[in-house]
């Protein structure tokens, strides 16, 4: 579960504030709270997922962490220091307290709590990845903000529920969940909602300066993109400047098995407005 430090966004860039969010975290569950910097580029990068991670951004990353007194550089380690040790700590535990308050209160304790706990991470990471900002207006409004289609949201927990064996269980983890989302008044309600959106605002920020974002990825792969007669026109023009954009953007998508299209209607008027055919197609 998350577990946030506060930061002001406003003076440093976001991608390096919420990078620093994870960074703490890590010198945290090392040895002895603290880790060289290559380790924690390393382990940053593991736990993204990527090749490597630009290190302008580790490095600003470590400056809100030392400005903000909550790590320091000792030769060539980083150690958090005494004072933020504590401080996640004291916060690992309010999560893991509240986490167990929620699981109570909107699912009762038939259902094996390990299991449960499994499926409550997956399902709420699934929702607020791809629905937060939903739950971000609400507690900003204080008012219930209608929720997408519940067909769409029934298949994250149902899909979250079979990855555990917690089908027979599905319309009980299906109402209880939406409870726990129509309770945002109730104060730890609220901080749980929020701690969800904010994470996963916090790694579109990150990915965003990785690469594509992953549940974009997900939705184009295999798709058909269909082009209109100005796209022809440029993508025409070994002279314009976007022509070798196009040339890039139709590589980008043959990896992940999606395609570009014309309709024979575009087909007809790009050849009735132009002497020219645009290159392979």
């Amino acid at each position: 579960m998350a577990t946030h430090l506060h930061y002001d966004l406003g003076y440093k860039s976001l991608r390096q504030s919420a990078l620093a969010e994870i960074l703490a975290k890590i010198l945290y569950m090392g040895g002895d709270h603290q880790a060289r910097f290559s380790d924690l580029s390393q382990e940053l990068a593991q736990i993204l997922g990527a090749s490597k991670i630009n290190q302008d951004d580790i490095n600003g990353a470590m400056g809100i962490l030392a400005e903000k007194g909550i790590a320091r550089k000792s030769g060539t380690y980083w150690v958090l220091n005494e004072k933020s040790i504590e401080e996640i700590s004291a916060n690992f535990i309010k999560t893991k307290e509240r986490l167990s308050y929620i699981l109570d209160k909107f699912f009762g304790t038939e259902i094996d709590r390990e299991k449960l706990t499994s499926w409550f991470r997956l399902a709420s990471s699934g929702l607020f990845a791809t629905y937060g900002e939903v739950w971000f207006r609400s507690l900003y409004k204080k008012e219930l903000i209608p929720t997408p289609d519940r067909n769409k949201t029934d298949k994250i927990f149902e899909e979250a529920a079979k990855k555990f064996g917690l089908e027979s269980y599905c319309p009980s983890l299906k109402d209880g969940f939406y409870a726990f989302l129509a309770d945002y008044q109730d104060p730890e309600i609220a901080l749980q909602i929020w701690s969800f959106a904010s994470t996963m605002l916090s790694a579109r920020i990150i990915t965003a300066g990785i690469g594509p974002d992953p549940i974009s990825i997900k939705e184009f792969r295999g798709a058909k993109l269909f082009l209109d007669t100005n796209v022809l026109f440029v993508a025409s023009l070994e002279s314009s400047k976007f022509a070798k954009s196009i040339s890039e953007l139709t590589k980008a998508l043959e990896k992940i098995d999606a395609s570009l299209h014309i309709i024979h209607e575009t087909k007809d008027e790009y050849e009735n407005d132009s002497t020219s055919k645009a290159p392979g197609i």
